[in-house]
């Protein structure tokens, strides 16, 4: 008696094998992109492979960006919030940011965003709210925001400390 052997065709053996390749080389690409958040990227490898499967949008994210944030070191704020790049967290920038100027006017936003780019995503109702049960006696909460404004790691702070109460909400 003999034992048959099926031999598949190059298509069928190879389609999982293709299909991780490409992955990888997705990813190779994104990294020769991005050299200065490599790091960030092997970390966080479902976001990678999302960002990997359109380089040139990503390009078109990173100079639009920079557009927004001139005098900004873009890719050390991408770093911190890879996420943006994703066209969800992207199309919101820029009403975000117009929301965010006028809700902290006088504030230099744009440091805080630097700072800490989840502000552009975070809902400003909550943290005033905060500000407000954080306020020192005999300040308004107008001074109150307006340390947070010129101080951008204070704001910092909070979001750390919403994080360490609430992680579910930072969820991304």
């Amino acid at each position: 008696m003999g034992r048959t052997v099926r031999i598949r065709g190059d298509h069928e053996s190879n389609s999982a094998s293709d299909q991780s390749q490409t992955s990888d080389s997705g990813i190779e690409d994104l990294l020769d992109l991005l050299p200065d958040l490599a790091e960030q990227l092997r970390l966080n490898k479902p976001l990678s492979l999302r960002l990997s499967k359109d380089i040139p949008g990503i390009v078109m994210k990173l100079v639009k960006l920079r557009e927004i944030f001139p005098d900004s070191n873009v890719l050390k704020m991408v770093g911190k919030r890879l996420s943006m790049l994703l066209d969800e967290e992207f199309s919101l920038i820029e009403g975000n940011l117009e929301k965010l100027q006028a809700t902290l006017p006088g504030a230099d936003v744009v440091s805080l965003v630097e700072q800490q780019p989840l502000f552009l995503f975070e809902d400003m109702e909550v943290i005033l709210a905060e500000l407000r049960s954080l306020r020192q006696p005999g300040k308004s909460m107008q001074e109150t925001v307006a340390l947070v404004g010129k101080d951008p790691k204070l704001a910092g702070c909070f979001l750390e400390i919403r994080r360490c109460t609430y992680p579910e909400i930072l969820d991304y």
